[in-house]
């Protein structure tokens, strides 16, 4: 099947494979957890499936998972170490180009590559997000320094994002990654990883918290919200989440979250990005190469 076969391939039956795959993955996650005895629940969209559809939402194209920042880091270092051999760990601090703030888990041998980022040196797989939950300052002027010195970690990061992409066309994004170019690259690393952990405070000491994956940050949890854990079915397997999932999902989703949107909002990341391919039995990899060949034959 060709590249722009697969582009076109937006059936359910895709959709099927990707959540088979995402299934498999959060249950490895969950026996790697339990061993490890590391806590984490299910979340976002995740989360909202299991609740209102006790499987995954069928246009959803990913899953998401949340740990207390605590777990999270030590989840990360063995993660790395064990779980190597099906899976591609992606963090801040292990790979220059991945953008975001939270870690990803891609499956090996499978395929979700936007062709805008084909130029991007990450994995291209089929993807589980796990966030960090984080406590959020109890003062005003505690929230805002935290929220500066997030906002730095995530500029320091995204530089090498940002030349892969070659500067989309946003004159504060070309300013500030022109600007911090200047800084040679070994020391914004080391800048961004030390500013990410000064403002990744502990859930446990502060009265509200939230999962860092938007900036500005917004304290949407208290901790009694969320612990101690219940678990939820989804696709016929069972999975930790928050004991007050009613509270979480009202802060992420509004009070009718037990109501689909209409069937035009039905659309996962795929509809919205455009230009992506999709593949649960190929890996990535296979795509670019051929990419490349189509390239070098036209010119």
């Amino acid at each position: 099947m060709t590249s722009s076969e697969v582009e076109n391939d937006r059936t359910d039956d895709t959709l099927k494979e990707v959540h088979e795959v995402l299934l498999d993955m959060m249950s490895d996650i969950d026996e790697f957890c339990q061993r490890h005895n590391l806590r984490y629940w299910i979340f976002c969209g995740t989360l909202l499936g299991a609740v209102r559809e006790h499987n995954f939402i069928p246009w959803d194209d990913d899953a998401d998972l949340a740990m207390p920042i605590e777990d999270y880091r030590k989840f990360c270092r063995l993660a790395l170490r064990e779980l190597s051999d099906k899976y591609v760990i992606q963090t801040p601090g292990n790979t220059p180009q991945h953008p975001w703030l939270w870690t990803r888990v891609y499956r090996k041998g499978t395929t979700f590559l936007r062709w805008d980022r084909a130029n991007q040196k990450i994995c291209h797989g089929i993807a589980l997000d796990v966030y960090p939950l984080i406590g959020v300052a109890n003062s005003r002027s505690g929230f805002m320094f935290q929220q500066a010195i997030l906002t730095l970690s995530s500029a320091l990061h995204r530089v090498e994002f940002w030349r892969a992409q070659g500067y989309p066309p946003n004159k504060w994004t070309r300013l500030t990654g022109r600007i911090l170019m200047l800084v040679p690259e070994p020391l914004r690393r080391a800048l961004s990883m030390g500013a990410l952990r000064l403002a990744s405070l502990s859930p446990k000491r502060t009265k509200r918290s939230c999962t860092l994956d938007l900036s500005p940050l917004f304290p949407k949890f208290k901790l009694q919200d969320l612990e101690p854990y219940t678990t939820l079915e989804l696709a016929g397997r069972k999975f930790a989440a928050p004991k007050n999932y009613h509270s979480a999902l009202c802060h992420m989703y509004g009070i009718n979250y037990m109501t689909p949107p209409p069937e035009t909002a039905r659309n996962g990341h795929r509809a919205r990005l455009g230009g992506v391919v999709i593949d649960a039995k190929r890996d990535y990899t296979e795509y670019l190469k051929e990419r490349a060949e189509q390239s070098a034959r036209k010119e």
